[in-house]
């Protein structure tokens, strides 16, 4: 059997990479962390270096894969992968699995804490959430794991509705990290047995690290790159991953191109409004990181650019290389007036870059509506703000991009100062 190579082992499967901390204290823990979506990296990624420059932190294992993994050396770096082989009594090798590795590992030194987050499916976590404790955390008394157990949350759409975890079967989680209130909420629902008081809502990193006294500034660069008129109303539309909701009830496989196709037909109407004629519009469309529809979006998408009025600028934004992929995702953040999608992350991150958020929530047949239902049910009335709103039909998008027109050239003040360092105080505590 041939033997994978390392860039196989990287795109296909969960990589294992530690660091030693050289200034560890002699009672230091060790911290294992996993990651797999480029949301839970971004946040992640924070966490992970403060804990590599903390000297209560022995050492950091990580659990990397997927879009995580494309960018984790670069940001994460002194790291060292781990690809150990065995030799068979034949004499041929094979690569080690992954619980074979955490098993080694934990052998040498077993792990004090891991902080988990969440994939919409089969990521690195699972091994973590449903074996770990016992298997490779500290032994306590009579030999049960005294491994602490936590959960980080980096979204407003997880980890309940389409990416809800088997309750009867994780184990019992020492504790659950989230955004705000709401992400709280969110989770409590999800999991109504866990005890409330264990969800803490210490703050975003990734919010910490959005300084709003440089919105106007990023905006002009990022406008500049993008080559954006300076003047234009920005509309940047987020993807969605439709087979991230399969085996449900709502499940569309065309959800994310149906709601683009619809979002596209309202914003060429409101353009042509004879108020709106003179106006200089931009469309920023963006697929899923990890859509497997990328390439028939992009079909979709420069389809409609031939079809567009000429007021309306349209630019498909993505690359394929991970590092340039998002810094060009921010170059489109901090571009945008509105910032719209189905659920994504950055719809709630938007007013913190000066801009706004419209979640689509169109009544067709497993669209927004459906998919916001399933996941934040009864809370759906709570995520709409000033900046941020729900809309359900064209009628309402359009009155929403009228609210929006003003320039906003200031951003909220963050409500996530030292959510990095609340996250590490507690798991190290």
């Amino acid at each position: 059997m041939r033997l994978r190579s390392p860039e196989e082992i990287e795109a296909l499967e969960t990589n294992i990479l530690t660091y030693e901390n050289p200034d560890a204290d002699p009672k230091s823990k060790r911290v294992l962390v996993s990651a797999d979506n480029p949301g839970a990296f971004n946040a992640m990624q924070h966490i992970v270096r403060a804990l590599m420059h903390d000297s209560r932190c022995s050492g950091v294992v990580a659990l990397m894969s997927g879009k995580a993994m494309e960018n984790f050396d670069k940001e994460c770096p002194g790291f060292t992968h781990v690809r150990d082989e065995e030799t068979r009594p034949d004499g041929s090798k094979r690569l080690k699995g992954i619980f074979e590795e955490l098993g080694d590992l934990s052998e040498k030194h077993p792990f004090d804490v891991a902080l988990v987050s969440i994939s919409a499916k089969d990521g690195p976590e699972t091994s973590l959430l449903f074996a770990g404790k016992g298997v490779f955390g500290k032994k306590g008394f009579l030999g049960f794991g005294r491994m602490k157990t936590y959960m980080y949350v980096d979204a407003w759409g997880g980890p309940g509705g389409a990416f809800k975890l088997p309750t009867d079967q994780m184990e019992k989680m020492d504790g659950i990290f989230c955004n705000d209130n709401l992400a709280k909420g969110i989770i409590h629902r999800a999991y109504p047995n866990f005890p409330e008081q264990r969800i803490q809502a210490l703050g975003s990193p990734v919010a910490e690290h959005i300084d709003p006294s440089r919105v106007k500034e990023n905006r002009e660069k990022a406008r500049q790159e993008l080559k954006i008129s300076s003047d234009s109303f920005v509309v940047f539309y987020i993807g969605d991953r439709a087979r991230d909701y399969e085996g449900h009830s709502i499940y569309n496989p065309n959800s994310n191109i149906e709601t683009f196709e619809k979002t596209t037909d309202v914003l060429k109407t409101w353009a042509q409004k004879e108020k709106n004629r003179n106006r200089k519009i931009a469309f920023i469309t963006r697929p899923h990181p990890r859509d497997e529809e990328k390439a028939r979006f992009e079909r979709v998408v420069r389809a409609t650019a031939n079809d567009m009025p000429p007021n309306i600028q349209i630019v498909f934004a993505t690359d394929t290389d991970g590092e340039r992929d998002r810094r060009l995702f921010g170059l489109c953040a901090d571009a945008a007036n509105v910032v719209a999608g189905i659920i994504p992350t950055d719809v709630q991150m938007a007013p913190l870059r000066g801009s706004n958020g419209i979640y689509l929530a169109f009544p067709e047949r497993g669209l927004g509506k459906d998919i916001q239902l399933q996941i934040w049910g009864p809370l759906v009335g709570s995520v709409e703000t000033e900046r941020i709103k729900i809309v359900s039909s064209a009628g309402g998008l359009e009155r929403a991009f009228d609210a929006f027109l003003q320039e906003t050239s200031y951003g909220s003040s963050a409500s996530s100062a030292g959510a990095t360092a609340g996250i590490v105080e507690t798991i190290l505590r």
